[in-house]
């Protein structure tokens, strides 16, 4: 039998049975089946019920609190007894550094008839993971878990780990306290939160992705860049370092994921917009950025008066023999984060309109996005078809590194070609 019912029947036969007695009510609830929403259903319609006086019902709450203080102090009870007999099943951190109960940001959870240690960071991160999971830039909120039984935590769990940062820390709990105020419902988190979960997945998928992601992003924004902009192609050569490649357009990625991912429109809109506009100053900043240059040296030739001069290209009188020492790349570039001409005193009074779409004058019809955008399914990069993505608007150039077009591929150019002899 429930325990509540078994406090019910130890209790109504102490109480005094006169005509402003409720013990029929509990005695009719004494054949019901027992579940909590059924419980406060019983006490809601019988303070509801017309044809009981004020006394009745007065005497049915005083008797109704009492068994339902007697049954939450069994409760305590029972919750007391299960924690100090359970042993502890984790007492390291995620780092299997050893913690002890007490210690600073550390909380004992008593999950499962066990006891397990965390430390909040650690803690936090589980937390974050699960309520930023995603697909394809889709999220899809899982449950908390246990990472030592891989079993979902109980709501009161949950609450216990909000109270604790909430009172004893100063981290900054911002998904996980709109999570809180849905009552951890995780359906409901979803549908209030996605656009704010889409804008975490943004934010960590340029810390977490591999490089052939963001290397195979970052082609796919320059080429977008050079369809829109074909005065303004930024030709990237195909040897250029990958991983200084990533750190000075990561900062535009992000702009160019918001652009494309952002369920927000303004922020999208703006994204794009911002985004345009930082790499039209990066363009005019270095044109030549990525391109691959050749370092010059002079080598004295040994017996100039034979030099065979039938080569018209030969300019007669030179002694010295240019040849190449080494490959280097142009990699000078506009800082991102340089703040823009407007003074620190002064922004606070007027909206700055720089990044707007009305002084960009973007049209919806301007921009054109990719049906076919690489995914993190294929992290190997194939540098043949990244190649070919980057000189799809270039008929003219077969190789970003060979534009013939260009004579500031090199420091120097020379086409001087040197027919000589030794006696």
């Amino acid at each position: 039998m429930n325990t509540f019912f078994l406090i019910i029947q130890q209790i109504i036969p102490t109480e005094s049975q006169d005509s402003n007695s409720p013990i029929i009510f509990f005695q009719i609830f004494l054949h019901t089946p027992y579940t909590t929403k059924l419980k406060f259903d019983f006490y809601k319609k019988t303070n509801n019920n017309l044809f009981l006086n004020d006394a009745t019902k007065r005497r049915f709450n005083d008797l109704f609190c009492k068994i339902q203080r007697t049954y939450g102090a069994f409760n305590r009870l029972k919750r007391i007894f299960s924690y100090k007999c359970s042993k502890s099943n984790a007492n390291t951190d995620m780092e299997l550094n050893e913690i002890v109960e007490g210690g600073k940001n550390v909380i004992c959870l008593h999950h499962k008839n066990g006891k397990y240690l965390f430390k909040m960071n650690d803690l936090l991160k589980i937390i974050h993971n699960a309520l930023t999971n995603s697909h394809y830039f889709f999220a899809e909120p899982i449950a908390v878990k246990n990472p030592y039984n891989n079993l979902p935590f109980d709501k009161s769990n949950l609450y216990n780990i909000y109270f604790f940062i909430k009172f004893n820390t100063y981290y900054n709990i911002d998904l996980f306290e709109k999570y809180f105020k849905v009552d951890f419902n995780l359906s409901e988190f979803y549908r209030q939160y996605e656009f704010l979960l889409r804008n975490h997945i943004i934010n960590h998928y340029l810390t977490d992705a591999t490089n052939s992601c963001l290397h195979k992003h970052i082609n796919n924004m320059i080429t977008e860049f050079n369809k829109i902009y074909p005065t303004m192609k930024i030709k990237i050569d195909s040897e250029f370092p990958e991983d200084k490649l990533i750190t000075i357009l990561k900062p535009y990625l992000k702009l160019y994921i918001t652009s494309l991912y952002s369920l927000v429109t303004i922020i999208k809109n703006n994204a794009f917009a911002k985004l345009k506009y930082k790499l039209i100053k990066f363009y005019k900043f270095n044109p030549e950025f990525g391109r691959k240059m050749a370092v010059m040296n002079y080598v004295q030739i040994k017996n100039p008066a034979l030099i065979n001069v039938s080569n018209s290209k030969v300019i007669i009188g030179k002694k010295m023999k240019p040849y190449i020492t080494k490959y280097v790349f142009n990699d000078k570039h506009e800082n991102y984060f340089k703040p823009e001409n407007d003074a620190f005193f002064e922004n606070h009074k007027k909206i700055n309109n720089l990044y707007s779409l009305d002084y960009l004058r973007i049209s919806n019809s301007q921009r054109t996005i990719a049906a076919n955008i690489y995914m993190m399914e294929d992290e190997s990069v194939d540098e043949s078809s990244v190649e070919s993505d980057n000189n799809t608007d270039d008929t003219d150039d077969n190789d970003n590194d060979n534009d013939n077009d260009d004579d500031d591929n090199m420091l120097y150019e020379y086409n001087y070609e040197y027919n000589y002899t030794y006696n």
